[in-house]
């Protein structure tokens, strides 16, 4: 078990290995069916309610991501590449939590990483699935998994790195008032994630940072496709792959640090709208084939 601070904020992101026990039909992976995985989760830790994050706090959630055994298949975590996938009966999948304001994270990291709280079995909607197993990581180079403070992810965030690449693994869009855009603006992105860590960190960043996003941060490549989810009974439309973003002109340290925090920060907070129903899954990328 990793020790951690308690008064530390610990986002936390871990995946979820799952087995069907039963054919899955289109549909099954409801905002319903995954918030009875989580509850089902929760109650094998035997922990008060307060204390557990992932049933009250913040969180994202990915869509089911489709894998073969041994891993030789890599599957696009995308809402649009899931949505037309039967899963059969004994088939595998994973399935992506990340918590953004746990102060119980070595808590929880030690009871989902037991073995012997598993295997795990969620029936609902007439589905069942077995829970086999998760995966957890410390490390920065994992790429949807991870636990760490919000104080190592400021102090390890690069002073001097002006270009960022994001990732978009699911469907992702933004809403302002009544109208949804589909396209990666880097003032939406970043004073999203901005706001998201303002709220949930309790570690404040540069004054100038925001202003330095809406007028300094330009999108210079894309390589994105559109999809679209169901999202509350209305269809949205939205982005995935990758853009990248460059800091133009010259800047403090201080701002350079802060974007580049916002950027490993995606991670765990995701971008846009939807992000307790499978949309705007994001991880920062340092090589476009990633």
């Amino acid at each position: 078990m990793v020790e951690a601070k308690q008064e530390e904020t610990v986002p936390l992101s871990m995946t979820f290995l799952l087995q069907a026990q039963d054919d899955l039909p289109q549909g099954t992976w409801t905002m319903r069916w995954r918030e009875a995985l989580l509850g089902r989760l929760i109650s094998v830790l035997d922990m008060p309610e307060q204390d557990t994050a992932l049933k009250a706090a913040p969180y994202t959630i990915s869509c089911f991501m489709p894998v073969e055994s041994g891993g030789a298949r890599r599957a696009k975590a995308s809402v649009q590449s899931v949505k037309n996938i039967q899963m059969k009966t004994g088939e595998r999948f994973r399935l992506r939590v990340s918590c953004l304001d746990d102060q119980s994270s070595a808590h929880l990291i030690d009871r989902f990483s037991s073995v012997s709280i598993y295997p795990i079995q969620v029936e609902e909607d007439g589905v069942s699935v077995l829970v086999e197993g998760t995966q957890i990581s410390s490390r920065l180079a994992d790429k949807w998994n991870n636990w760490l403070s919000c104080e190592r992810l400021y102090s390890e965030a690069s002073g001097s790195l002006k270009l960022i690449t994001l990732k978009f693994s699911s469907v992702t869009a933004f809403k302002r008032r009544n109208v949804y855009t589909p396209l990666p603006d880097p003032v939406l992105i970043f004073t999203g994630y901005h706001d998201l860590w303002k709220t949930y960190s309790g570690i404040p960043l540069p004054a100038g940072l925001t202003a330095a996003v809406e007028n300094d941060l330009a999108l210079i490549d894309f390589r994105i496709s559109t999809g679209s989810v169901i999202l509350q009974q209305e269809r949205v439309y939205g982005f995935l792959g990758s853009a990248t973003f460059q800091l133009q002109g010259r800047h403090p340290e201080s701002i350079i640090k802060g974007l580049n925090l916002l950027a490993d920060y995606a991670l765990f907070c995701g971008t846009g709208i939807g992000r307790k129903d499978g949309m705007g899954q994001t991880r920062r990328i340092f090589r476009l084939n990633n």
